[in-house]
């Protein structure tokens, strides 16, 4: 029996199921599937659900699973086998990179499951052509980012030392001229414990979001952020993104890094 996955990248209204499959269950057939087109979508569902209903009516496609997010094509093809159809939007649900889209989608093709993009008005093996010819020019893309991305992380980790240097050379020249008051070794103290724990939480971040299951441009598009806002509260713990990020993951300042797994994230 052939078996239909829907992957949503957009958000059920209220958290409710879709009309109909409720009801129904998975093996609601395309008629049945049309009904709920035509009369709850608007209410329960998200133009993309529709317009992935009726992708599936017009194909024939009967007992289609929506998969809500943040479950997505990656976390299930696990899940996938040979003579399984996955539905999707578009290329943006294999994946942030060209490497992770191209990886994705030979993978599931090798197992014999069938991919079909609403984008692309098909099965994604009558675009393959393109689509290889377009991310072969996108590794090179991925690699200047990479390399972009690794050089401002560097040189903000290396401008934070030369502070640091610098500070310690001024308190030094201060102390030698003037003596050191109990009000500025008071203010090293917290300087110093500020610094530790900026850089505690920016692991604590990253460990709570890889445990997650999220990548860098998935958290950042949840808390409103870029990738590389992420990516450098993750290495230095500053970021305007802060309080954002926290509440996306649930991850309050104190809690220690041994807790991160208990994150949850929103549905």
């Amino acid at each position: 029996m052939t078996r239909i996955f829907a992957i949503l990248s957009d958000a059920r209204i209220g958290g409710q199921g879709p009309p109909g499959l409720s009801s129904h269950g998975p093996n609601a057939s395309a008629a049945e599937v049309a009904q709920i087109v035509a009369h709850g979508n608007a209410f329960h569902g998200t133009a993309e659900e529709g317009a992935l209903r009726a992708y599936a009516v017009a194909n024939g496609f009967e007992g289609v699973e929506f998969v809500n997010p943040p479950t997505t094509l990656e976390a299930i093809s696990g899940r996938l086998f040979s003579g399984d159809i996955a539905l999707i939007k578009n290329l943006d649900a294999l994946g942030e990179r060209p490497s992770q889209q191209q990886a994705l989608v030979m993978r599931l093709l090798g197992r014999g499951v069938r991919l079909h993009v609403l984008a692309l008005h098909g099965p994604i093996e009558n675009s393959l052509v393109a689509l290889t010819a377009s991310w072969e020019a996108g590794a090179k893309l991925e690699m200047r980012m990479d390399a972009t991305i690794a050089a401002m992380g560097k040189m903000e980790a290396e401008h934070s030392e030369e502070m640091i240097e610098w500070e310690k050379d001024v308190m030094s020249r201060v102390v030698k001229l003037y003596g050191l008051p109990g009000s500025l070794l008071q203010a090293k103290a917290r300087t110093d414990s500020e610094d530790r724990e900026q850089s505690e939480l920016g692991s604590r971040i990253k460990t709570a979001r890889e445990q997650a299951g999220m990548s860098q441009q998935q958290l950042g598009e949840l808390a409103g952020a870029s990738k590389a806002s992420i990516s450098r509260l993750e290495q230095t713990g500053r970021s305007d993104a802060m309080d954002r990020v926290l509440k996306v993951l649930h991850l309050p300042a104190g809690v220690p890094i041994s807790q991160a797994s208990n994150v949850e994230i929103p549905r």
